[in-house]
């Protein structure tokens, strides 16, 4: 199966009765970033300027918190000569966050499936506790002392099912279905936290099964505890097994290059153009960041999934991503779906603003790639869970 980037939830055998919390009303609150620069928001008035101060007044001692670091940004910003709003009355702080919300905004203005946010801050240590900065230094080649980082995280998720469409291409090009679902877990889950099939059998792995394929450890645990599984809430691969085919969660390649290529002359439209977008490789290293849990020593799993896709509508996902996430989110967490950390000047700058439009631009072939073999659940939509 197609290893997902995310932790072990723990152990836990049976279906769990509770409801996940909405956004609105978490279990536990997620650690935030404190991001000096939030793209898309606005600094605090009291950073538009500095009052006047009596002449003796040691300065250094009330220049509000925030502006140098806003300034030395701002103009490492101007020198990359993207520092495109400048007004009068902004401060460095705003001058900064405008230019990036805007140029943010263009990239992504487009999208249909994906709401993604960015954010930037100057403090590696502020993206949580327990940041390990010179591994993440390390990771990214910074040798700089002063950096800057890009984050992504989603700020909604549409529910898609994908049985429809997926068996009407194998129907008019066997394996064409399963091959454009091999490429979307390929694809997807290297950018961002997900729910597809795969994903959903990861998370029934390790939120019933202890980590294994099946729930023969749980029943033995059960067992030794003197208790009878018939009793117990037990989720099992059966259960799975007759919720999703093996098409879904475990799809191979089975068309290669040279069989996509020939289906570039398709008569069918839909097909040759299909074709010609599983012809995209995989992104290349680094333009899908890394996840926070690679340097923090918490457990930091992603709490908020980017996209839901599940086989159909009367499959087990909302059951198992339900149970897997209200786990996770017992431990806290994060909603950074990728990091970039780059050096803090023109040139740092420059190289995080074009992996972040590689990173879009990868989230657009997917959504291409959606089109075809996807559509969208109404019945879940903005269903919370």
């Amino acid at each position: 199966m197609h290893q997902n980037p995310l932790q072990n939830a723990g152990r836990n055998s049976h279906h769990s009765q509770k409801t996940r919390a909405n956004r609105d009303n978490r279990t536990q609150t997620r650690r935030h970033s404190a991001r000096t620069f939030p793209v898309g928001g606005f600094a605090s008035p009291a950073l538009a300027g500095l009052p006047n101060l009596p002449p003796t007044l040691p300065t250094e001692y009330v220049i509000p918190s925030g502006v140098v670091e806003g300034a030395a940004v701002a103009l490492d910003m101007l020198d990359a000569g993207v520092l495109t709003h400048t007004d009068k009355g902004f401060s460095p702080t705003m001058m900064v966050e405008q230019s990036m919300s805007k140029w943010f905004a263009s990239l992504t203005h487009d999208l249909q499936f994906f709401a993604p946010d960015l954010f930037m801050t100057n403090d590696l240590g502020n993206v949580t506790h327990d940041m390990d900065e010179e591994g993440a230094k390390k990771q990214f080649g910074v040798e700089s002392e002063k950096t800057l980082t890009f984050a992504v995280s989603f700020a909604a998720w549409h529910w898609f099912t994908l049985q429809e469409r997926c068996e009407a291409l194998e129907a008019k090009v066997p394996g064409l279905g399963e091959t454009a679902i091999r490429w979307l877990d390929t694809h997807i889950h290297p950018l961002m936290t997900a729910v597809t099939p795969n994903f959903t059998l990861y998370a029934a792995q390790h939120v019933y099964w202890y980590g294994e394929d099946d729930e023969s450890e749980a029943v033995e645990e059960i067992l030794a505890m003197g208790e009878d599984p018939e009793d117990m809430d037990l989720y099992t691969r059966a259960d799975f097994d007759a919720s999703f085919p093996k098409v879904a969660y475990a799809a191979a390649e089975k068309l290669d290059r040279d069989a996509l290529t020939n289906l570039l002359s398709h008569p069918d439209r839909e097909v040759a153009d299909l074709a010609a977008l599983l012809l995209e490789e995989k992104p290349e290293d680094g333009v899908g960041g890394s996840y926070l849990q690679q340097f923090c020593d918490d457990h930091m799993p992603v709490l908020e999934p980017a996209i839901c896709i599940g086989w159909s509508s009367a499959d087990d996902t909302v059951q198992i991503v339900d149970d897997y996430f209200n786990r996770e989110s017992e431990c806290g967490g994060t909603d950074l779906h990728a990091m970039w950390v780059v050096e803090q000047s023109a040139e740092g700058i420059t190289k995080g603003r074009q992996t972040v439009e590689k990173f879009v631009a990868e989230i657009k072939k997917i959504e291409k790639v959606l089109s075809f073999i996807a559509v969208i659940d109404k019945t879940r939509e903005r269903e919370d869970y």
